[in-house]
């Protein structure tokens, strides 16, 4: 709710779908979103099919899977990302499974596979934008390894500070048209350099000072968002703040926010 996206509700066959895939991934020791019919353990060829398979009536909006250990660290891997980032936070969705399964020969190999699903088609975010990191938040993690995410968000950096998402739903979703983007510590004057990830159909004023970038793995359900990435690593136990500016189907949606970076020691 913090992040501006409704709750969603666990639903018992989201879970048993989600289940599955972790239970096949891992058994026969694979990672992905694809299954094979002519493995062991196979449901479905997709998360829809999964989805249905096991009985699950209503709309399948998405699945994102972490290898990272389970609980606190695959959670936040989720949201320590830009593509599971919004995956895990689709705002149309209010039904969720999880599943998670592990297995330590030939090799250690975890997987937390979370399945999401609507009720009835067009919901909504309660607020007409949603960010990540929500405002005031503590603990963010001050760097982002891109190689980490797969696909990799940004090839050429092997480290950023962490990333930062920001969408609309004015026009149901249509395409941003950005105006300003500014990351800074709090109470300096001084912006990070940054890179901007959109898709094709999200607009660029000129007078956004951030290296613009038309990410191929961003589809058209992402037209109403834009990834930050500083390009520098955060500072640990610092405040930023965020300020964008942009329209949406001939609305202003604009946000100014802080939130503030863990201690590393």
């Amino acid at each position: 709710m913090a992040a501006g996206v409704g709750a969603v509700k666990q639903n018992a066959q989201l879970d048993a779908a989600a289940q599955a895939h972790a239970t096949y991934q891992v058994r026969n020791y694979v990672v992905g979103h694809g299954e094979d019919p002519n493995k062991p353990w196979f449901t479905g060829t997709n998360h829809a099919a999964r989805a249905i398979a096991q009985g699950y009536s209503g709309r399948v909006m998405g699945e994102v899977i972490t290898h990272a250990p389970p609980g606190t660290e695959a959670i936040e891997s989720f949201l320590h990302s830009v593509y599971h980032l919004y995956g895990l936070l689709e705002p149309r969705a209010n039904q969720i499974g999880l599943g998670i399964d592990q297995i330590t020969l030939p090799g250690p190999l975890n997987s937390t596979s979370i399945t999401l699903g609507a009720t009835a088609p067009g919901l909504l975010p309660v607020t007409p934008v949603w960010h990540w990191p929500v405002d005031r938040q503590t603990d963010v993690a001050p760097r982002f390894l891109p190689s980490g995410e797969s696909p990799n968000p940004a090839p050429d950096l092997a480290v950023t500070g962490t990333p930062i998402m920001f969408c609309g739903s004015e026009g149901n979703y249509a395409p941003l048209h950005v105006l300003r983007v500014a990351v800074r510590k709090e109470h300096e004057s001084n912006e990070l350099p940054l890179r901007l990830l959109r898709h094709s159909t999200v607009e660029i004023g000129e007078g956004v000072n951030a290296e613009v970038v038309i990410d191929s793995n961003l589809g058209t359900i992402h037209q109403g968002c834009i990834f930050l990435l500083p390009i520098v690593e955060l500072e640990s136990g610092k405040t930023y703040e965020v300020r964008l500016e942009a329209s949406q189907a001939g609305k202003n949606v604009e946000k100014t926010w802080t939130f503030s970076t863990r201690h590393v020691h």
